[in-house]
């Protein structure tokens, strides 16, 4: 690199866009911006902010996603097509779920919650500007069905799976999510798929623990008509009725290993028979899986395959227990508690502080699924 090309590029990293139709967000922004030593601009609409990009090297945007004419994930969207190289941060004063997986599929490289420290600002254009110029454009995909449907919290951790879903769910990687039970692991696999390509497409569910395992081969492949005492007629498993969709293997720690070679060979060669059968089935899905074991502990106990854990832990999902991250139980109470209502028929209840400080100190050993079956016994 000549050193006009450093110059020009260390003209770029230090000019930043402010884009908020709030003063007092600009007014901080620059302040702090100035004094880190970078150069700020600011718009208070996309009207204001558009010449800005046109006319300066500019790097990083800060982008509020509620703004005057136009959301800000749109205009995001926008000019990432026209200024690929640019890095967006989406501020926004309700941190919800689906606004933080949206930001990450419009391309955003993070999301910040309002109000924000000063500390956390800086640290998050630092780690920005170290991205290099020549970083591909992110894939855009459609929005999905509203995530805050199955998902609630607002903790860091809560925060920074939502990115991770908003991240994977623009790629068609091989998901593995693991966790203690009761933590949401079919949800988020379902946000997954309703966030992705895929989400016009067949989400299909098995879950390898509750199914004895001599019919599990039947349930995943299918089988032709005879191919067994009871096989009547012809029958579709769920890895053809999960071609094009999404096919989510729960509790896969629980699979026999027979039938992981079998699953290995389907991740492979993207091929395979129905039971009884000698026709080759060409499927094209996404495959997700989830468990509550630790597979390492497996493969050393010669439990599970190595080979078919590498295939599967393409992009590892690791979702924390209640109890370690308190602060969301009062937001899941409150979601229950309108989810319960609305499910029973009944009218809004609220629980007593009393009530809610023993939820604080209870650790939760069934996790989400714990909770809300403790709020629904309440509203009874």
């Amino acid at each position: 690199m000549s050193k006009q090309e450093i110059i020009e590029q260390s003209k770029e990293s230090s000019q930043i866009l402010v884009l908020d139709d709030e003063h007092s967000i600009r007014w901080v922004l620059e302040r702090t911006l100035s004094q880190a030593g970078y150069i700020p601009h600011l718009a208070a609409d996309v009207l204001e902010a558009r010449p800005l990009l046109q006319k300066h090297p500019i790097r990083l945007a800060f982008v509020d996603i509620n703004l005057p004419g136009k959301d800000g994930l749109s205009f995001t969207r926008e000019i990432l097509k026209e200024f690929p190289s640019l890095l967006t941060i989406v501020m926004t004063g309700q941190s919800t779920m689906y606004n933080t997986v949206e930001a990450m599929k419009a391309g955003a490289f993070d999301y910040v919650a309002k109000p924000f420290n000063i500390d956390e600002i800086e640290e998050l254009v630092k780690r920005a500007l170290r991205v290099p110029l020549s970083t591909p454009e992110t894939k855009r995909i459609k929005s999905g069905k509203k995530a805050d449907d199955l998902l609630a919290g607002q903790s860091k951790v809560m925060r920074d799976l939502y990115k991770a879903i908003g991240r994977v769910a623009a790629t068609d990687l091989t998901v593995l999510i693991q966790g203690e039970s009761g933590t949401g692991k079919e949800l988020i696999a379902r946000s997954i798929h309703q966030h992705s390509l895929r989400s016009s497409q067949p989400f299909v569910a098995i879950n390898c623990a509750a199914i004895p395992s001599e019919l599990m081969e039947s349930e995943l492949f299918g089988h032709e008509k005879g191919a067994f005492t009871g096989a009547t007629e012809r029958k579709r498993g769920k890895l053809e009725l999960a071609s094009q969709g999404t096919l989510f293997l729960d509790e896969i720690g629980d699979m026999p290993m027979r039938l992981q070679s079998k699953l290995l060979r389907v991740l492979q060669e993207k091929q395979f028979e129905r039971v009884g059968g000698h026709e080759l089935i060409t499927t094209n899905m996404r495959v997700i899986a989830a468990t509550h074991q630790n597979l390492e502990d497996l493969i050393k106990n010669s439990n599970f395959r190595t080979d078919l854990y590498y295939r599967l832990n393409v992009f590892p999902l690791n979702i924390a227990p209640l109890r370690e991250r308190r602060e969301d139980i009062p937001v899941l109470t409150e979601h229950f508690l309108q989810k319960g209502s609305k499910e029973m028929a009944v009218g809004r209840k609220a629980v007593e502080p009393e009530v809610m400080r023993v939820f604080a100190l209870y650790n939760w050993p069934g996790n989400i699924r714990e909770l809300e079956n403790t709020v629904k016994s309440l509203m009874i």
